[in-house]
């Protein structure tokens, strides 16, 4: 399936699902992280280097990331069970979770510089550059995320009896 990605008419081959997933946010469909995450890595994808015809859109992107993030860490922070109760719950958890909080700031502070950097007039090093940190970006957001889930797991899985 094919759906354009730069407005320019280019487009992408994506999974049928990706375009099914997110929830609606004014007239369109908002993405979710995973989705918003695929979509900026096929866009940056090798072996190419941005272009900058397309910067305009992974600042857009990147913005839209930025929203995401800020959202999600600000509600995780406050209410999730992750930050909230295993820390209590399972001490010797309690430093990967502080770790995991740690990172918040920290994505944040990344993905703000990205979206000033990919706002500025292009040329081939500013792309090169923007192209590779971005890279480096998703998949430390991925990193992130998958951690949180498993310590979350881990948690949850150590007070569930096994039962046959």
């Amino acid at each position: 399936m094919a759906c354009t990605i730069f407005g320019q008419g280019e487009t992408m081959q994506t999974q049928p699902q990706t375009q099914q997933r997110g929830r609606r946010r004014g007239g369109r469909r908002e993405p979710d992280l995973w989705v918003l995450l695929a979509r900026i890595e096929w866009g940056i994808r090798p072996p190419g280097v941005l272009s900058a015809r397309q910067q305009p859109w992974l600042a857009a992107q990147l913005r839209d990331l930025e929203r995401m993030l800020d959202a999600r860490f600000a509600a995780e922070e406050d209410a999730s069970p992750l930050y909230r109760d295993v820390p209590i719950q399972e001490p010797r958890l309690a430093p990967h979770v502080e770790t995991l909080r740690r990172d918040h700031p920290t994505l944040r502070g990344w993905l703000h510089r990205l979206v000033q950097v990919a706002g500025l007039p292009p040329d081939a090093v500013l792309l090169a550059t923007l192209t590779a940190e971005v890279r480096d970006l998703v998949r430390a957001i991925r990193r992130h995320e998958r951690s949180e889930e498993e310590t979350l797991q881990d948690a949850v899985g150590t007070d569930i009896p096994a039962t046959d």
